[in-house]
Order: structure tokens, then sequence, then C-alpha cells
């Protein structure tokens, strides 16, 4: 027995089922921030930026040393860290120039 034909147009058929069968977005960056979040939280906004600062005016020996310092990372924590309400401005341990360096090998 044969399907009814319907009235709908092929192409809108096509768009719909190719609509309902995309692949889902990769969530990496969002997966990413949720977990350098989680771990900023640990330390204070202060030491952070105090981190931040130690690194940015570390003087490079040559300018490719300088781009791959990556100072926008640098930046880029700091600024989640400071977006976050849940890190406190003074409250909490300093935190050490490893564990900046180790979050932004994973930015």
């Amino acid at each position: 027995m044969n399907k009814p034909y319907s009235k709908t147009p092929i192409a809108l058929r096509i768009a719909d089922y190719a609509k309902h069968r995309r692949p889902k977005p990769k969530t990496g960056m969002e997966e990413e921030y949720r977990l350098i979040r989680n771990r900023l939280r640990k330390y204070s906004a202060s030491s952070i930026v105090a981190c931040a600062l130690h690194l940015l005016w570390h003087e490079p020996k040559d300018p490719m040393e300088a781009v791959g310092s990556m100072p926008w990372l640098t930046l880029l924590i700091v600024k989640w860290a400071l977006q976050d309400g849940c890190v406190s401005l003074r409250i909490g341990p300093p935190m050490p120039l490893a564990e900046m360096d180790r979050i932004r090998q994973q930015l």
C-alpha cells in the first residue's frame, strides 16, 4: 500500500528533515569557561590580578616570546574572574604562578 501524497513541497520536507537531523553544536568553549571559572573561585580576585600583572610586566627576551606568552589569554582569565560574582575580591588564598600557567595552557 502506498503512502498518501503529501501536499508539502519536497524542498520544505527536506529542509525540515535537515533541521531536525543537524548535529548539535559543540560546547567546547562553554565547557572550558565553566571549568576555569570553578578553578578561579578558589582564589581571591586581587591575587589573580596580581599574578596576571606579574606575567604581563615580565620583559620577554625576544618578540616571538612576547607573542608566545599570549597576553590576551591572561587578560581573558582576569576578565572572567572579575565578572564572576563568586570570586571574592580579597578573601581566598593567593593564586600561584604555576596555576595561572596551567589555566592559560588549558585555554
